[in-house]
């Protein structure tokens, strides 16, 4: 558990002065209204930093899906090679493909030339 919390802030001749006149309209010391404004946008952004946090993770957890697939497509590219060599026959193909849903893919650069011959 944090405890409280004191901070101080360096404000421009401006700041300071609507703080301080906005203070003595509302007929409360500018600390006051300053503490008073900061839990008003934190309480106001939790919202908002929740959703941004989910989206983050979610952004992380599709990342690392496409790392794994297009590691397991290089593995299984490049095994169809050996495969290949070791048959003594020649293989042609594009390199690995990435799916991405269920209608689109794309070949993974990081897989090397787009035609490959072995044999």
């Amino acid at each position: 558990m944090v405890a409280g919390m004191k901070i101080a802030l360096e404000l421009s001749v401006e700041e300071a002065e609507l703080l301080s006149s906005t203070a003595v309209r509302l007929g409360i010391r500018p600390e006051e209204l300053a503490r008073a404004t900061i839990a008003d946008a934190l309480s106001q952004d939790k919202e908002a930093f929740r959703k941004a946090a989910e989206y983050v993770v979610e952004m992380q957890r599709a990342k690392r899906q496409l790392e794994a697939e297009a590691v397991e497509a290089i593995v299984e590219w490049r095994l169809r090679g050996v495969v290949a060599d070791l048959a003594g026959t020649q293989i042609t193909d594009a390199g690995p493909v990435i799916s991405r849903g269920s209608t689109n893919s794309t070949h993974c650069p990081l897989a090397g030339p787009k035609s490959r011959t072995l044999g």
